[in-house]
């Protein structure tokens, strides 16, 4: 399973539910989640003011984060 983007890649590849959060660098959550699943997630980040977000997708014991920018 991926999580993709435009613009963002493949972030996670993982056959279990998964939890999505993104936050600005001032740590503000813009968007949140839980128990995503599909061989694809797809994310509106068209609706993102520009700047530079981190992503975190976990699921099961893992977790991963990345870092982007919506220009």
């Amino acid at each position: 399973d991926l999580v993709r983007s435009r613009g963002l890649g493949d972030v996670y590849k993982r056959q279990v539910a998964r939890d999505i959060t993104i936050y600005d660098l001032s740590g503000r959550l813009v968007y949140q989640r839980n128990r995503a699943q599909g061989p694809v997630i797809t994310i509106p980040i068209d609706r993102f003011s520009s700047g530079t977000y981190c992503i975190r997708v976990s699921g099961g014991d893992d977790a991963k984060h990345k870092l982007f920018i919506v220009q």
